[in-house]
């Protein structure tokens, strides 16, 4: 039964983000106001996604209301997700390799996400500039700070090139806690995708809370990411808490 769930599934997925990705090219070609166009389709894609993954959302703090980095913890692919119906606007910052996925890839394309190699310096100095030019043009820019996935309770070490860039130039920083009730939900390691997704949507339902803080300034880089990663590190703790204690 559970087999039988997650290839429905499966195929519901590939189906739609094949649909949103063909809409959302098409419309690039031909719609004058692409821009909203482009993320009125990964909205639809997200919330369609959500509900026939069977993944219950549960959201606290405030959303944001004008553009800003958004910095939330990594636990798997499934928190991009969660985004586009929570953050008007948004853009992705991802890893290089991640253009080049099947699907997600084009996807990720389309909608504006920037592309880097951490270990690459200009690189690096590219994503910064795009960053505050997608900030300008009114877009919220999310960036995992972490870099990858990390299964709970563990966080991982955050970059400090955006909190010093966002030191730098007075950007807004949101700091978000992302974590699921299921520690297996998390995608980390040597895990392929296929086994995880079926291992992880082969049960009826996923349960996540996501928390939104406020927003943060800060003339320090290295005190910023300090004072992100503590208010993360303590949702994500309290989180946790009320999971056992509903065991």
């Amino acid at each position: 039964m559970k087999t039988a769930r997650a290839i429905t599934r499966l195929l519901i997925f590939v189906w739609i983000i094949s649909l949103r990705l063909f809409l959302a090219l098409f419309i690039t070609h031909i719609y004058p106001r692409k821009r909203e166009a482009v993320l009125r389709q990964m909205r639809k894609w997200a919330a369609h996604t959500l509900y026939f993954m069977g993944i219950e959302v549960e959201l606290r703090g405030k959303l944001p209301e004008a553009p800003a980095l958004i910095l939330p913890n990594h636990r798997s692919y499934i928190d991009i997700i969660f985004f586009p119906n929570m953050v008007k606007d948004a853009c992705f910052v991802a890893k290089a390799e991640v253009e080049w996925w099947p699907l997600v890839g084009a996807g990720a394309r389309v909608v504006g996400t920037l592309f880097v190699n951490r270990k690459d310096k200009d690189s690096r100095r590219q994503t910064r500039e795009g960053i505050k030019k997608r900030l300008e043009e009114g877009y919220s820019v999310i960036v995992f700070p972490e870099g990858t996935t990390y299964k709970m309770p563990e966080l991982g070490k955050f970059s400090p090139g955006m909190f010093f860039a966002a030191a730098e130039g007075r950007i807004p920083v949101i700091p978000v806690a992302i974590e699921y009730e299921d520690p297996n939900d998390a995608w980390v390691g040597d895990d392929t995708f296929i086994p995880h997704f079926i291992r992880t949507f082969g049960k009826k339902q996923s349960k996540v809370i996501i928390t939104f803080g406020e927003v943060m300034y800060g003339t320090d880089g290295e005190v910023l990411l300090n004072e992100v990663r503590s208010w993360v590190e303590t949702q994500l703790s309290q989180i946790q808490k009320e999971y056992a204690a509903a065991k």
